[in-house]
């Protein structure tokens, strides 16, 4: 999925893809990642067990780049930044602890930020050679939408008020609604 986000007069180009790969423990990923970032590019690999929709994390790095922007980022790291406005929360411990793992993952969501839509496609195309990454849907079913639920603490009431035509549905906006209440805050 690819958006564009204005923060103020500056255009971002953003990629969030769900990709499946070779088994890889987490963290080893995140280091060659780094590897592979450019000054040009910002990326953010996100554990994928507690996403249940790309939009969320397209919201919570527009959050993250308004933080930076006004200077008022709760992380020195922009990763971070995105990965605490993913969660909703402030504490950086408790949010890399669900989307920062050290398990070895199959499955992982890769977000690229950039000025440009060429270095976008670079960086994609790096990624996707080095770690042999297929792109596909996020998979959802019950044991996630369980797991969820019980991490962002949404209540059935709350689904309720949503009138949202399915779950799915109610839980995005739900999760959007505490990436907004971060920003706030």
């Amino acid at each position: 999925m690819i958006k564009e986000i204005w923060i103020e007069e500056d255009k971002y180009i953003v990629d969030v893809s769900y990709y499946t790969l070779k088994k890889i423990k987490f963290k080893k990923l995140l280091e060659e990642v780094k590897k592979i970032e450019e000054n040009t590019c910002s990326i953010v690999a996100i554990n994928s067990d507690y996403v249940i929709s790309l939009i969320n994390i397209i919201v919570a790095i527009q959050y993250a780049l308004r933080a930076f922007k006004r200077n008022k980022n709760i992380s020195r790291m922009f990763p971070i930044e995105v990965l605490l406005y993913l969660a909703g929360r402030r504490e950086i411990s408790t949010t890399l602890e669900y989307f920062s793992s050290n398990k070895i993952i199959e499955d992982v969501i890769i977000a690229i930020i950039c000025k440009n839509k060429d270095n976008i496609e670079t960086m994609k195309n790096k990624l996707i050679e080095k770690f042999r990454l297929k792109e596909s849907e996020i998979p959802i079913n019950v044991e996630k939408i369980k797991r969820i639920r019980e991490f962002y603490n949404i209540t059935n009431k709350e689904i309720e008020t949503t009138f949202s035509k399915n779950l799915e549905d109610a839980l995005v906006k739900l999760i959007a609604i505490r990436s907004a209440f971060l920003s706030i805050t």
